[in-house]
């Protein structure tokens, strides 16, 4: 995504290395990755995106009538 610097959980020399990195970097750069970070969240986090993900996720889970479901018999209402 390009919106920061990475490091292994739990790795304090990692994590050190990476904010002296954001440190130094070009003041250009750090607010580049503010705006990638900001695209990121509103692909993939915003409220209303991850509403319309639900709502496709449930009609996607939504089975048609009589039809045989996996843990489920076959009913003929």
């Amino acid at each position: 995504a390009g919106a920061g610097v990475t490091c292994p959980a739990e790795d304090a020399q990692a994590l050190a290395d990476g904010i002296l990195r954001l440190h130094g970097s070009a003041a250009d750069d750090r607010v580049a990755m503010g705006h990638a970070g900001r695209r990121y969240y509103e692909q993939h986090f915003d409220p209303e995106v991850l509403a319309e993900r639900l709502v496709r996720t449930f009609r996607g889970l939504r089975a048609p009538r009589g039809a045989a479901q996996p843990d489920r018999p076959n009913r003929q209402d």
